[in-house]
């Protein structure tokens, strides 16, 4: 059917896309669907659903060690799940709200929706200030399930509690990393069309890559309690592979982009980027989280410099 005069086509709205659910590790994929896995564009593997099977292609950027260390190790048989589109799931045991007082020091977490006020159960993701105009993020959070990323329509909320937000701020660029898109390169900075004002957040700094044995804590949000952040002290680092930590404490809906912190010398600062979870032969649920690659970290570094100029 024709459209009526005037009436503009219907632009895609950014979605919170799925990590694909399950990796069957070890073994190949057939030749067909390995094929149709290093083919498809970005957006079209991200366009699946949770429920869709990735190729191990999709893991060309690991080392055969890092494989046998994700199989073999505490990450066990490896199911990933996103945490963004996701239905809302039970509530992590370990993970706590937060009161205004205590959410404080977290200001530069904010709140990833589509709408300036989602409805009850409406997707949600996490994001972290990483520079006055630069969230960084899980890159299913920004991507669009189809065509280019529309960075206008994803809105960064600050301080958001009961409803109400500090500030909320629109997108203006989507800056993936150049990689090939895979589990561990979900990462990306989301540029916004204002700087949040130090006066509401402070930007958190990019610290060295997780190491196993660390304890480092989860501040994000949660789809199924949306209204203030949560926080878990409780994610020891139980292996790592070059750029992902598997970590033991649950994740869920809406915790996707929320930053794996420690606190340093000068206060927190970022170790990882919650991505997807796992879940152990055994059946427990576990935390993945990525290191940004070296192009993110250069354009957060350029941003950083600027400031001091």
């Amino acid at each position: 059917m024709p459209r009526p005069p005037g009436r503009p086509a219907p632009v895609p709205r950014p979605v919170p896309r799925s990590v694909p659910r399950s990796v069957p590790l070890p073994g190949p994929a057939p030749a067909a669907t390995a094929r149709r896995s290093l083919a498809a564009p970005r957006h079209r593997l991200m366009a699946r659903t949770a429920l869709a099977p990735l190729a191990p292609t999709a893991f060309a950027s690991l080392s055969r060690t890092a494989l046998r260390t994700l199989t073999r190790t505490a990450l066990g048989a490896l199911t990933l799940a996103a945490l963004g589109l996701a239905a809302a799931t039970p509530a992590a045991a370990t993970q706590r709200s937060l009161s205004a007082p205590e959410a404080r020091p977290f200001a530069a977490i904010g709140r990833i929706a589509y709408v300036d006020a989602p409805a009850p159960g409406g997707a949600i993701c996490s994001g972290v200030l990483v520079a006055p105009d630069l969230v960084l993020t899980a890159l299913h959070c920004v991507l669009p399930a189809t065509g280019a990323p529309q960075p206008g329509t994803i809105r960064f909320a600050v301080g958001w509690r009961d409803g109400r937000a500090a500030a909320i701020l629109r997108g203006a660029e989507v800056i993936p990393p150049r990689e090939r898109w895979n589990a561990i390169t979900d990462l990306a900075l989301l540029r916004l069309a204002a700087p949040v004002p130090a006066t509401l957040a402070i930007p958190l700094p990019i610290a060295a890559p997780a190491r196993p044995g660390e304890t480092l804590s989860l501040v994000g949000w949660r789809r199924d309690a949306p209204e203030a952040p949560v926080r878990d002290d409780a994610c020891r680092v139980e292996t790592v592979v070059p750029r992902m930590a598997g970590l033991g404490c649950e994740v869920v809906s809406g915790n996707s982009g929320a930053p794996m912190m420690t606190r340093g010398p000068a206060g927190w600062e970022i170790r990882a980027i919650t991505v997807a979870t796992s879940r152990t032969p055994e059946g427990r649920a576990r935390a993945l989280a990525s290191d940004p690659p070296a192009d993110l970290r250069a354009v957060m570094a350029a941003a950083t410099a600027s400031l001091r100029e």
